[in-house]
């Protein structure tokens, strides 16, 4: 009987591990680890999941049920909020070339769906599960989470300051029906994200990553395991744990130092608005007076409706405005405390002259390449509303970015148009990363284009038979509806794999 008692918590604490605990190998964009100061007793689960290559959802969860039912009862919720995460539903980020983006259901709507689903089953249990749930999404440079009675999670940023990410609720409880709170905030090149149970812990981790900022997750988890013999465990119940997430520098631009002013919300701020935007707009690398009209009319418009609509009018209000260029363009993100709107709900103004306003989210819409806006969840938070402007480039050859992730070479153009002009260097570039890679698989992901002509597609070609004769292939993704019918138009739907997503291009090799 000792030898099968034995054996069950063995299989238990397997079953654990790889069902509840398992974090994700090496990613492109971040790095992850954990690290346990006491034995663990299956309290705490955690996920950390790419949803794409700039999505990333975390999810942190602590059940106080005893083994073996706290480890099913973890595991029920654990996949079922799995199961959620991949559903489409219409988000708040506008991007210029593809409009209004479909993106990922929202960390509130998945707790909202896992209350529905699964609560009616835990309701004889009467447990209080607390969860933490957050949205990384790096293309936005946007955290959104919810943080359910969890405890601490902190973000420490690049000019080393640790922040608290609020626990805006108590733990989620079966028998009752409560609202969720969504928190935004921003999320920068190479922050770090902490949770840990143990105070001592918590202050080695931080001060180990303040030291050794630009160090990845592995870094951190290995120093604290040989400082743990200083550490002083107060119980057995488990809580000395520790779960430290890295956002790669190399996923975002090269940034320069942001400039920052604060205004108040009144009409009268106007003009030195339009003056800070402009000594801004000094520093960028090309067409200084046009970028630099455009964004002043765009900024102009947004602080204009922050002031009448979120304000009301009142002169009190705080608005802060923060600039920040790096190698590809320029972002401004207008800050207030004012009452926060659904910019998904605002319609297309009246072009027929009828109407004397309306025009001003249109306006910016024209003028910028991406929107994002995040709307504050607590009474005294912040709304953050960011636009991004590209630099322009018409004189210059079709840019491209890169990545690698598993051994596959993925290349985004990011232009909109790629033709005669700009073609036969775009080849010769592609074609000389792939000699300095030695790669041979290769994805072009062409979410950004919008037009190929004949000397286009004969580069696509190049690249192709260059990789067929290395062994190796080419898969194509996010084709619009436009590169798609000129592909079909010359048949070369049939020589290329073409994918919706990276991810399933990748599986495919």
């Amino acid at each position: 009987m000792v030898g099968k008692t034995v054996q069950d918590s063995e299989l238990l604490e397997h079953l654990y591990q790889k069902l509840l605990t398992a974090l994700p190998s090496e990613t492109s964009s971040f790095t992850v680890d954990k690290f346990y100061l006491a034995p663990q007793n299956q309290a705490i689960f955690f996920d950390v999941t790419s949803l794409s290559s700039t999505i990333i959802d975390v999810l942190i969860g602590y059940t106080p049920l005893s083994q073996p039912a706290g480890l099913i009862v973890s595991a029920a919720i654990k996949f079922a909020l799995r199961r959620l995460s991949p559903s489409y539903l219409k988000g708040y980020y506008l991007n210029r070339d593809h409009l209004w983006e479909k993106t990922f259901l929202t960390p509130q709507e998945i707790i909202e769906t896992l209350q529905k689903d699964l609560f009616p089953i835990l309701k004889d249990l009467n447990i209080s599960i607390s969860l933490f749930y957050a949205r990384i999404n790096l293309a936005y440079q946007t955290l959104t989470y919810l943080n359910c009675g969890l405890g601490d999670v902190l973000q420490i940023n690049r000019g080393l300051e640790t922040v608290r990410l609020e626990s805006c609720q108590d733990p989620l409880n079966p028998l009752i029906d409560q609202p969720l709170q969504l928190i935004h905030t921003l999320v920068h090149p190479g922050d770090w994200f902490l949770f840990c149970t143990n105070e001592q812990l918590k202050e080695e981790a931080i001060k180990i990553i303040k030291s050794h900022f630009q160090s990845d997750a592995q870094h951190l988890t290995s120093k604290l395991r040989e400082k743990a013999g200083s550490f002083s465990p107060s119980s057995g119940k488990g809580e000395h744990f520790l779960l430290a997430i890295k956002i790669k520098e190399n996923q975002f631009p090269s940034l320069l130092p942001s400039k920052t002013a604060k205004f108040s919300s009144d009409l009268s701020q106007l003009q030195s608005v339009r003056s800070f935007v402009h000594q801004v707009c000094q520093n960028i690398p090309s067409d200084f007076e046009k970028i630099g009209w455009e964004l002043q009319l765009a900024v102009n418009e947004i602080f204009c409706n922050i002031v009448k609509y979120g304000y009301t009018d009142q002169s009190k209000g705080e608005i802060l405005i923060e600039a920040q260029l790096n190698n590809e363009g320029i972002y401004f993100t207008l800050s207030d405390k004012g009452k926060a709107f659904n910019p998904s709900e605002i319609k297309h103004p009246n072009l027929a002259g009828e109407l004397e306003s309306g025009f001003g989210f249109f306006i910016v819409q024209q003028l910028t390449n991406q929107i994002a806006y995040m709307p504050k969840a607590l009474p005294n938070g912040w709304n953050h509303f960011r636009i991004f402007k590209r630099y322009f480039s018409e004189e210059e050859c079709m840019q491209f970015t890169h990545y690698i992730q598993d051994k596959i070479l993925i290349i985004t153009p990011q232009g909109e148009n790629l033709d005669a002009k700009g073609a036969p260097a775009f080849k010769e570039g592609v074609l000389e990363l792939v000699r300095a890679t030695g790669l041979s698989q290769l994805i072009f992901d062409l979410n950004k284009l919008y037009f190929i002509d004949s000397s286009g597609l004969g580069s696509f070609l190049a690249v192709q038979r260059t990789l067929h004769n290395q062994g190796g292939k080419l898969k194509l993704v996010n084709l619009n509806k436009h590169i798609k019918a000129m592909f079909e138009l010359v048949s070369m739907n049939r020589i290329f794999d073409i994918f919706d997503t990276v991810d399933e291009a990748a599986k495919s090799f």
